[in-house]
C-alpha cells in the first residue's frame, strides 16, 4: 500500500487511477509486539490430531501413508 506525503509529478495527460480502502477494524493499530504475542499464544499442535509436525517431511515426501 502507498502512502503519499507529497505531491507526484506526472507528465499532463497521464492518466491514474486512485483506489480508497476505508479502514475497517482495529487489528491496523496492533503494535508488532501484539501481533507476535497472539501467535506466540496459538498451541503448537492439537492433542487430538493424528499428524505430528515432526511427520512433516515424511509427508511432503510422500513417505508416510495419508493422514486422516
Amino acid at each position: 500500500m502507498l502512502r503519499l506525503m507529497q505531491p507526484i509529478e506526472l507528465p499532463e495527460g497521464t492518466s491514474v487511477e486512485i483506489i480508497v480502502i476505508p479502514k475497517t477494524s482495529d487489528s491496523q493499530h496492533k503494535s508488532h509486539a501484539d501481533i507476535l504475542a497472539e501467535i506466540a499464544a496459538l498451541p503448537l499442535e492439537d492433542n487430538a490430531d493424528k499428524f505430528s509436525g515432526r511427520e512433516h517431511d515424511k509427508v511432503l515426501l510422500c513417505q508416510m501413508p495419508n493422514v486422516s
